[in-house]
């Protein structure tokens, strides 16, 4: 038995039929590290028995789940069920609320999660085992780009169990996975436009930030227990008390931006901000040597917070933070073929290999 080594795991995913039954991976994703672990909760037996030690616990409640980071890229495939990408993990966030049009995937929010997957990594311990988290629900999504640097996502996980048996996927379903290297989105790839309400921001708009982080909470139920349960109080069959039930959104979504900007030079932001001002944005990242693009589309946003401060003699940036709100009357972003509107908090477009809709 060898010594585990993250450089050969192998992690795909594959958006689930039914609630609690895995499917092998058809989507290799690019993860970076993955922390998704059991979060056991036991019973100590803590009744008074004449001694001080503590005779005993009984498992009570087997929560899992955790947080996943990757590459966001310019998804690849190498037939039409078989890709490279992270655009299955951006879809089951933002919920099934999107279409495809003009060649590419449209991502809206949608209230109603309706979506699972089952995620699946090897960790070589054992030849014959697979880490499979089943009916996984994410609750939030952070994407994040730097300076000298690519786009990334970070997803906190919540899952309804997770096994190491390898039950359903083997280690050769994660090794038939397409072994192609999509390019990772660049920070210097994109371009940055924001505006305020009444003209689609365009060339004229562009500022050059030196970082963003998009933070998408979807507010779902922390893992719940309850007793069995027939499709009496819950909509499938609750067969196994200690597993979790599936979580449901319990309030508000909340969205926020946070962008640095490299330099203070003039006082746009602090106006739009003591204005009270709604704004609306476009960030756009395309493929140097094709037309795969990778895109944000913000319809109506407003400051909450910014800085400009005086630390040293270095030169002056600005950090400006916004919430996003659905779409205003006033809104005048759509996704790229100019006649599908942006409703929700924030839409994305994925033009890339992925030829069909990614919510079948």
């Amino acid at each position: 038995m060898g010594t585990a080594k993250g450089f050969a795991t192998i992690m795909g995913a594959k958006k689930e039929a039914a609630f609690k039954t895995a499917l092998a991976p058809t989507d290799k994703i690019p993860f970076l590290s993955e922390g998704i672990k059991w979060n056991y909760e036991d019973k100590i037996y803590e009744y008074l028995q004449g001694s001080a030690g503590i005779p005993g616990q009984d498992r009570i409640f087997e929560p899992s789940g955790g947080s996943l980071e990757t590459e966001v890229i310019y998804t690849q495939k190498t037939d039409a069920t078989n890709f490279v990408s992270v655009g299955l993990l951006i879809a089951m966030a933002m919920g099934d609320g999107g279409t495809f049009a003009g060649g590419a995937n449209q991502h809206l929010l949608t209230d109603s999660l309706s979506s699972f997957f089952t995620l699946a990594w090897n960790k070589q311990i054992n030849a014959a085992k697979v880490w499979e988290a089943v009916s996984c629900f994410i609750n939030t999504m952070t994407i994040t780009g730097e300076a000298n640097g690519s786009v990334k996502a970070t997803f906190e996980i919540i899952a309804y169990d997770l096994l190491t048996d390898g039950s359903v996927t083997t280690i050769a379903n994660l090794e038939a996975l397409p072994t192609t290297t999509p390019s990772p989105v660049l920070f210097n790839q994109m371009i940055f436009q924001i505006a305020t309400h009444g003209a689609e921001p365009g060339a004229s708009d562009q500022y050059g930030l030196k970082g963003f982080t998009l933070t998408l909470n979807n507010n779902l139920t922390p893992p719940e227990q309850l007793t069995l349960d027939a499709t009496k109080t819950l909509d499938y069959a609750h067969t196994d008390a200690k597993q979790p039930i599936k979580p449901e959104r319990n309030g508000h979504r909340e969205v926020t931006l946070e962008i640095g900007l490299g330099r203070y030079s003039d006082d746009d932001f602090f106006d739009w901000w003591s204005g009270d001002t709604p704004l609306q944005a476009y960030f756009l990242g395309t493929h140097p040597s094709s037309s795969e693009e990778f895109d944000i589309c913000i319809p109506n946003m407003k400051i909450i917070d910014m800085s400009a401060p005086v630390s040293g003699p270095e030169a002056l940036e600005q950090t400006v933070t916004f919430r996003l709100f659905t779409e205003a009357s006033t809104s005048d972003i759509q996704f790229s073929d100019n006649s599908t509107d942006v409703t929700s908090e924030f839409g994305i477009e994925t033009d890339d290999e992925r030829t069909a809709v990614i919510w079948s």
